[in-house]
């Protein structure tokens, strides 16, 4: 198990430019741990959300709902970076801005959903502003 390519580089740059940062997944909370757990990750995020803190699976927002209220923002200040068709859905159900990362789907998939496609985070450090984070 690998973190996607600049992941950790972006989170660090995120944090280091005071942003708050939640995860969102409908994934089970042991899922959520062993993978943070593993990735050492759990220290970037302020808030976790896992798909035992919600009623309502994707495309439903709640699980992006709940993140916002968790970092103190409202949603149409928050940018959901999903992998998933109905993750994009919720994102955007739930008042965020949301860019796809083409790490489950292919580009062509995601180009009807989203205005905005990653492949990794390796070069979107360099253009924060592009992506919304800049502010």
């Amino acid at each position: 198990m690998q973190p996607v390519d600049g992941l950790i580089p972006f989170l660090e740059t995120l944090r280091s430019r005071g942003k708050k940062l939640a995860l969102g997944t409908s994934a089970p909370t042991t899922n959520v741990v062993f993978t943070l757990d593993s990735l050492n990750l759990r220290n970037y995020f302020d808030c976790i959300i896992d798909g035992s803190q919600v009623k309502l699976g994707k495309p439903n927002p709640e699980v992006y709902l709940l993140c916002a209220k968790g970092i103190d923002l409202p949603p149409n200040e928050c940018v959901v970076f999903e992998d998933a068709i109905l993750g994009i859905q919720a994102g955007k159900a739930a008042g965020c801005t949301v860019i796809g990362v083409s790490t489950s789907h292919k580009r062509e998939e995601l180009s009807d959903h989203v205005e905005t496609i990653i492949d990794n985070f390796l070069d979107i450090e360099k253009s924060l502003d592009t992506f919304y984070l800049d502010k």
